[in-house]
This record gives structure tokens, sequence and C-alpha cells, in this order.
């Protein structure tokens, strides 16, 4: 063995035995605990977030609003599935919802760059009829959700 290979794990022995001794300090009877630094935090709320996915429609929207034959139904069920969605997460004290536009290449807004969603109509590239992004965020706002876009280049004002 080298010599320079035993001096480092000379030293690595000892520095493992000496952290392992420090451990084992006996308190003195009758004298306290050493308290611990605590680092304070401010006191800033707590984030309870959730992913509303929307990829193959696994949160939303639901499938079945692609089953009904009329367009205004279609919407319909969808906006309300939404707003039960935003009802439920208020109620249970979640308050950062994480919407996801872009499920697969396609996106769930307007876009110069990216087709409509199949997961809205069943058909990639079709109009759904309204502006599913727009919608959430005014539903979330009226519960007290501030929103903020990180899609492409939106405005955040919707």
């Amino acid at each position: 063995m080298l010599a320079g290979t035993r001096v480092i794990l000379w030293l690595m022995a000892f520095f493992c035995a000496d952290g392992l001794m420090g451990c084992a300090h006996q308190q003195v009877p009758g004298q306290s605990p050493k308290p611990e630094r605590v680092r304070e935090r401010p006191n800033l709320p707590q984030m309870r977030g959730v992913w509303l996915a929307t990829v193959s429609g696994l949160d939303w929207p639901p499938h079945s609003s692609l089953e009904v034959e009329m367009d205004a139904d279609r919407i319909r069920m969808q906006k309300a599935a939404l707003v039960d969605i935003l009802d439920n997460l208020a109620k249970t004290g979640i308050n950062t919802v994480f919407f996801q536009v872009k499920p697969d290449g396609t996106a769930l807004y307007h876009s110069a760059i990216l087709p409509w969603s199949n997961v809205l109509t069943g058909v990639t590239g079709k109009y759904p009829g309204y502006d599913p992004l727009a919608y959430m965020l005014a539903e979330a706002h009226k519960r007290g959700y501030q929103g903020t876009c990180l899609a492409e280049s939106l405005p955040c004002s919707h």
C-alpha cells in the first residue's frame, strides 16, 4: 500500500472515530441540556398545492364530456367539472393550483405555436368553443386564488 494512501485512510478513520466519540458525551446530572440552535423562519403562509393534470384527461376535463353530441353540453360539463374541482380544493384548504395547460404538445389556451388539445374536444386542433385557461383563472380568482401564467408569453391578467 502506498504511504499516501495509508495517511488518507488513517485520517479518515481518525475523523470518523472522533465524530462518533463526540456523540457519546454524558450529560451532567442536574444540568439542563444544551439548547439546539433553531433557525427562525418568517411567519409565512404555507403553500398547500395540487397539480391539476390534464394529460389524457387524468383530472380534467371529464372523459364523459367528449361523448356528448352538442358542443354546448360539452362546454357546460367541462366548466361544471372545473368549478366542482376548485370548490373541493378550496374547501380542503388547498391554496395553490398548478393547472396543466400543455398536456401533450397541445394547448388548453389559444396558442400561435401549439394546436388546441384533443382532451377538450376529442380532435387535436379543434377550437373548444371557449378558453379553458381564461375560465380557470376567472373561477380561481372567485375563490381567492391569485393567478400567474407560465405558458409561453401569456398575459396573466385573464
